[in-house]
């Protein structure tokens, strides 16, 4: 295997994502559904 060619792949793709705004995008779903997930705790305690 050719570890630093994978590295660097998945490097690249990380850099194509925030370019693109996906990374917004993905950190505010993420974000709402740790909101969500925290109330559902707390209402069902």
């Amino acid at each position: 295997m050719n570890i630093p060619a994978i590295l660097s792949r998945f490097a690249g793709k990380g850099l194509l994502v925030s370019e693109n705004g996906y990374l917004r995008w993905y950190v505010a779903s993420m974000s709402i559904g740790a909101v969500v997930v925290l109330a559902l705790l707390m209402v069902l305690r």
